[in-house]
């Protein structure tokens, strides 16, 4: 019998997995002329071909009710559009060489060899956890495991900072057989062959080179707790010289300062711990015989200064105790771990690659002595490469400098309480020294933690050691790159006619975006040409006048530009005449649906309304990877909105349903009043919510502000707005889905549905089942009595169980504790968020008979507490709906557990 079954993917539709991409967005009723390979349960094959499988290429999907192991491999040539594959139990295979395509797994995914996903037309899914010896993702593949991911090796288009990096020959020669990629040594560029991978399976040889196995750190503290015996362990280190009886080592932006109980001479010293983080805050940490003590100050020259480290700590310290200790431990183990032959070698490598020579070429080059010669001007220091901001200094009283900086992750904002306005940047500094080690010019390497230009003592730079093997390699890769780039920005900068002269009425690609984007800058303005678009008529502009009337539109509650237009046109667009419509007026239409097609030799890049823009119906953008931009300095009026594809614009947003889908889109907005607001893996920054209900999937923020005991004003720029309504409870039935066994708090929606009701100008919402949980204050005694009073907590004082856990990950947790402290004693019930990073409490203080909730927001790692809202029992708050609907997640979980 044949594993697999050749059916019209009409006959199966129904039986796809609800959130399965496929499901979500192929219509059932426009399925003719397409088939899928269909097994009801688990199969087992030796290889698959998904260009055409079975030989037939009206197949587009392979679905298997079960588990599906391939023994060999499983591979595709076309990253465009291929056959996916969907399984319902585990997929396992030899290797995967896919793209262009999904493959989803309900369950979890093994790869024995190797997993290459390329170009961002692939989606990856999988709801359990995932292994593979090598990962790898490029060109924007869509990676999405719930699980936990466990890769041997893994390559990447994104480094640890979530910085854009070329994959390069150092990176994959060690890895890939030699038939797997093309390297150009004259560009020292690198292609992956997929061809020459596919011609290895068919073979039967592997796609890797034998590898050594990888040693683990070991590790001498056992924990990473600040007790006794770490702290003795640490001060036995053999990074401290027998003479000397202090060690200091960096991480980051902290200096940590290791001191040991006696000196040489037996001389009493310290046996202490000093973290001191951007010159500003202190945290001690200080044995006397088995006792430790943690005391902060951001004053430590003062004694008074000094407070105990405990809950009621500002954030800040506690991110620096909580953070910074373990990271000091697991540094120490590092560099113990360091053999004397890997440290000589980076240091060699650096030496031979950053040469002086090289370094004054460099600094010697046009682009550099006429336009960025002055390192104290930030307009003529630098300039942007992508991620990276290359700087300079020269002829100056100062070392000659080359300073390499790139884009900093957010995620590590929490624990950088000195950075600013939601920015930030970490890099190395390349000076050419004279110094008493040498008698001839060097290159010393220095790291910046902070992007920051002044005199201040925080964000300054420092000098590396020889044994921070790890910073040096870094380096290293940010040198290769910028030396790759340097000379071809300055071939452009002394001939910028050849560079525009070459491409001028070619299409764009990655290769000439940045004169692409030249020649758009040297557009003629338009004036006299028009457009008509459902019954409204357009200017049609270039994207340097829609550039000029849009560049002070501002992120919402920043400083940061919310477009740069001049640099963002270009991808999705294969037609090189792309222009945007204006409306200078107030705008009225039925509905407004958003296509890039313009005429026959143009497309449409964007649309700005000056004004107003007033739809009877519905907004609705069809394509999920470009749709055109749409920015809107009014209001838009819509009754149902669903935003996808690209990066909007509005003022305001009035309405009934605000609908964002997939991460190709966002929206910034000044203030939202609808009733329902539902992100979908779409970020949302939204200044003021007026109104509304959020479901969403952690990806709406908004602005938080607090009051300083001195009066001031802090505001926060990405507060994570709470989850308040499932979305089973506010849309209507017909137009989601929801597997009770997967007990997903959010469901999908079916969109060709939702479309559907766009058209027909039906509400989508249930305003009806949208409330603020309006009983629940004068339910909370009885809840709490009859939970407290319960056998469980009359032997505990805490009770903590999983509440959530969707395919082995918990990703809710529910708590129930009593509490003293020497100011109250209470009780609360509240529950973890581990998706969203936050916890919601109701509070009781039993002394006083007062009741509050709190929203409480930690880092993305769960590690430390940023800050909390809090808020009295009786208000309506964004945040203390949040707390209310948690809250009663929590006590029907309590419920189930124990009735």
């Amino acid at each position: 019998m044949k594993p697999f079954s050749i059916v019209p993917l009409s006959q199966i539709f129904d039986k796809l997995p609800n959130d399965s991409l496929m499901r979500t967005h192929w219509k059932a009723d426009n399925l003719d002329g397409s088939f899928a390979a269909y097994a009801s349960s688990s199969v087992d094959v030796d290889a698959l071909t998904l260009d055409a499988p079975f030989n037939n290429e009206n197949i587009v999907v392979v679905f298997v009710e079960g588990n599906l192991n391939i023994r060999q491999y499983a591979f595709n040539e076309e990253t465009d559009g291929s056959c996916s594959i969907i399984v319902t139990g585990d997929l396992s295979a030899g290797s995967l060489i896919v793209g262009g395509q999904e493959i989803y797994v309900s369950g979890n995914l093994e790869i024995r060899e190797l997993f290459w996903g390329h170009y961002n037309h692939g989606d990856l899914t999988v709801h359990g956890h995932a292994r593979a010896n090598v990962f790898i993702e490029t060109d924007e593949y869509h990676v999405n495991i719930t699980g936990k991911s466990q890769w041997d090796k893994h390559i990447s288009n994104w480094d640890e900072d979530g910085n854009w990096q070329d994959i390069t020959h150092e990176i994959v020669a060690p890895i890939l057989h030699a038939d797997c990629f093309e390297y150009d040594e004259d560009d020292d560029s690198l292609i992956l062959l997929r061809t020459g991978m596919y011609k290895l399976l068919q073979k039967g040889k592997s796609l890797l080179k034998k590898q050594k196995p990888v040693v683990a750190v070991p590790s001498v503290f056992g924990n990473y707790e600040a007790n006794a015996a770490n702290i003795n362990r640490l001060m036995a280190t053999k990074l401290i010289p027998e003479d000397k009886y202090e060690l200091i080592l960096y991480i980051d932006d902290v200096k940590a300062t290791i001191t040991r109980p006696y000196d040489m001479l037996g001389q009493q010293r310290g046996n202490s711990i000093y973290l001191l983080q951007d010159n500003v805050y202190s945290v001690f940490i200080k044995l006397q015989e088995d006792s430790v003590s943690i005391i902060y100050s951001d004053d430590p020259a003062e004694e008074s200064k000094w407070f105990p480290l405990d809950a009621n700590a500002p954030v800040v310290y506690q991110n620096l105790a909580n953070h910074y200790w373990p990271a000091l431990l697991k540094r120490v183990e590092y560099i113990e771990s360091l053999k004397k032959a890997d440290i000589k070698k980076i240091n060699q490598a650096v030496e031979e690659t950053v040469t002086v020579e090289k370094t004054q070429n460099i600094l010697s080059l046009p682009l550099i002595t006429d336009k960025y010669n002055d390192y104290n001007d930030a307009d003529r220091n630098g300039y942007w490469q992508g991620n990276f901001h290359y700087a300079f200094r020269v002829n100056t009283d100062y070392y000659d400098r080359i300073q390499l900086m790139a884009q900093r992750s957010s995620k590590t904002f929490p624990l950088l309480p000195t950075v600013q306005d939601n920015f930030d940047m970490q890099g190395y500094q390349f000076d050419v020294v004279t110094d008493d080690s040498s008698t001839t010019p060097y290159v010393r390497v220095r790291y910046k933690p902070h992007n920051h230009s002044g005199e201040s003592p925080y964000f300054s730079s420092r000098y590396l050691e020889v044994y921070e093997v790890d910073h040096l390699e870094k380096a290293l890769r940010y040198w290769k790159t910028f030396e790759k780039n340097i000379y071809d920005d300055n071939e452009r900068f002394v001939n910028p006619e050849d560079v525009l002269g070459s491409i001028l009425g070619s299409k764009f690609d990655d290769g000439n975006a940045e004169s692409y984007y030249e020649e758009l800058a040297q557009q003629e303005d338009l004036t006299d040409k028009y457009f008509t678009l459902n019954g409204c008529r357009f200017r049609v502009i270039t994207i340097r006048q829609a550039d000029e009337l849009v560049k002070d539109i501002l992120t919402p509650g920043t400083s940061d530009p919310a477009y740069t237009l001049l640099e963002d046109i270009g991808y999705g667009h294969s037609n090189d005449k792309t222009y945007f419509l204006l409306a200078e007026d107030d705008v009225t239409m039925d509905a407004f649906e958003l296509s890039n097609d313009g005429e026959e030799d143009w497309q449409i890049a964007g649309f700005i309304f000056l004004k107003d823009l007033n739809l009877n119906t519905y907004f609705w953008s069809f394509d999920t990877d470009f749709s055109p931009y749409v920015i809107v300095k009014g209001t838009l009026l819509a009754k149902n909105i669903y935003l996808a594809g690209t990066a909007f614009y509005f003022n305001r947003i009035q309405g009934e349903l605000l609908y964002g889908f997939y991460n190709h889109g966002s929206l910034h907005c000044n203030e939202v009043d609808v009733s329902l607001v539902f992100a979908d893996d779409f970020e949302m920054y939204i200044r003021k919510i007026s109104n509304g209900f959020l479901v969403h999937t952690h990806c709406i923020k908004t602005i938080m502000q607090f009051a300083e005991e001195d009066g001031s004003i802090e505001t926060l720029h990405d507060h994570p707005v709470p989850l308040t309504h499932p979305i089973r409870h506010v849309l209507l039935n017909e137009l989601y889905s929801y597997d009770p066994g997967e007990k997903r708090v959010n469901s999908h929606l079916d969109r060709g549905k939702l479309y559907e009701y766009f058209v027909a100008d039906k509400s989508t919402v249930d305003v009806s089942a949208i409330g603020l949980y309006t009983d629940l204050p004068q339910q909370l005694p009885e809840i709490f009595n009859a939970i407290f009073s319960s056998e469980q907590l009359q032997k505990n004082e805490s009770v903590k169980f999983d509440s959530l856990v969707i395919h082995g990950e918990t990703v809710e947790q529910v708590f129930f504790e009593t509490f003293e402290m020497e100011d109250q004693a209470g009780r609360q019930i509240g529950l973890y968020d581990f998706r969203n990073a936050t916890t919601m409490r109701i509070v009781h203080n039993t002394q006083d008979n007062t009741w509050w909730c709190c929203y409480d927001v930690y880092s993305k790692d769960f590690s430390a507490l940023q800050y909390t809202v809090e808020t009295d029992i009786n208000d309506i708050t964004l945040e203390n709906v949040g707390v209310r609907y948690g809250f009663a997640r929590a006590a029907k979980a309590w419920n189930e557990q124990f009735s």
